[in-house]
């Protein structure tokens, strides 16, 4: 066994004497892995690990698609159950999002909020324009409540005298009124496509 103590020095100059060390019959296939890190085909590394870890002698369990797949369908109607009974307009737009990227993709994602515009920004060409500019708009709208909410929060703070906070409060209030027209159009969104893929089926 050899004994690297900092992981992020391994070149392929070490891989190299690494190499050296194995058994003849383990030798070819390690170097055909260890050449396959430098490409670019996925596929390649993975024909090449699992030839490795058979001359090795080492056991790899095949991923179980049946199993995934139920594991992506659990996780589909958790977050649509979500979707239905939230009614904060962060968090719809977050759990949409998310579920957007499940639909389009069939890959299961965990993200913060942080990351619904990236999410967002990745589905452009992946849904409908006009679905995708309604979760943009919402988006925006949400931004200007979380904005709205802050700033009232530093007027509570400075306790400001008089009524020049009307002005933010009927903004605020427009914004709110508008994220409830458009949360229905946007849970929609996944929860229609539910419906349909359902019905397809």
């Amino acid at each position: 066994m050899i004994a690297v103590e900092d992981y992020t020095t391994i070149t392929s100059e070490v891989r190299k004497k690494m190499l050296n060390k194995f058994q003849e019959e383990s030798k070819g296939p390690m170097a055909k892995l260890n050449s396959s890190l430098s490409g670019k085909n996925i596929e390649e590394f993975l024909s090449c690990l699992d030839s490795a870890a058979d001359a090795c002698g080492i056991l790899v369990k095949k991923g179980d698609k049946k199993k995934e797949r139920q594991v992506l369908f659990q996780h589909r109607l958790a977050l649509i159950e979500q979707v239905k009974v939230t009614e904060d307009a962060a968090l719809v737009l977050h759990l949409t999002s998310v579920l957007l990227f499940q639909f389009t993709t069939h890959c299961m994602l965990h993200a913060p909020g942080r990351c619904v515009p990236q999410i967002i920004a990745f589905l452009k060409s992946k849904i409908p324009e006009d679905q995708h500019s309604l979760l943009v708009n919402y988006q925006s709208l949400v931004v200007k409540q979380l904005i709205g909410q802050t700033k009232q929060k530093e007027d509570e703070d400075v306790d400001t005298m008089g009524d020049p906070s009307e002005v933010p409060e009927k903004a605020s209030e427009d914004v709110r009124k508008e994220l409830q027209e458009l949360s229905t159009k946007i849970k929609d969104l996944v929860l229609r496509a539910r419906k349909s893929s359902a019905s397809e089926d």
